[in-house]
Order: C-alpha cells, then structure tokens, then sequence
C-alpha cells in the first residue's frame, strides 16, 4: 500500500522539530527553511515507502542508481542533502517520475 506525502510526514517524527523557534528571531527566514527541509525529509521518506510497497530491495536501487546501499540506507533516513537529480535517480530506480510545480508561496 503505497503512503501519501502527507500520511509520511505525519507519521514520523523529524528532528527538525526539536530546533529552537526563538532562533526565528534572530533569522526570520527560519521558520521557512525548517518548513521546507521538512518537507525534504517527508518526501524522501515517501520514496523509501513507495520502494518497500513495491518489494525491490536497497541493494537494486543501489545497483540501478550506480551508487551503494549504504548510501541508499542513509538517503531514506534522510540523513543526506540531496540534489534534485539524486531524488530524480532514486525515483527512476524503483519506477517512478518526480514532478515539481512552482506554485505561489
């Protein structure tokens, strides 16, 4: 059963929501910028569960992404900052397209 984007963010807990909000004080761009790379680590989690739905293991993403399972592990724990490209090659190796839109902020 594949999860939704929101089903993944809401289901696990994000370090990322134990930083200081009074640092937004001192940097107003904060709250933005926690938003976004949340959103980030929700959306490469979603990946991770789209991979398990379809039953293809870490080592194959790896093989098909020319890359290492360790570094396919850390990507789904979002442990990694990655490119656009990096999140476009993981969806291409377990079947899948990214689409991003622009919409108003």
């Amino acid at each position: 059963m594949t999860m939704s984007y929101e089903e993944v963010e809401a289901r696990e807990s994000d370090s990322i929501e134990e930083l200081d909000m009074e640092r937004s004080a001192i940097d107003p761009r904060l709250p933005h910028l926690i938003a976004a790379a949340r959103e980030q680590r929700a959306f490469m989690r979603l990946l991770a569960a789209e991979r398990r739905s379809l039953h293809i293991p870490q080592t194959e993403v790896a093989r098909r992404m020319g890359t290492s399972q360790a570094f396919v592990s850390r990507f789904e724990r979002a442990l990694v900052d990655p490119q656009h490209s990096t999140e476009d090659r993981y969806a291409d190796a377990i079947g899948r397209k990214v689409e991003r839109r622009l919409v108003p902020g």
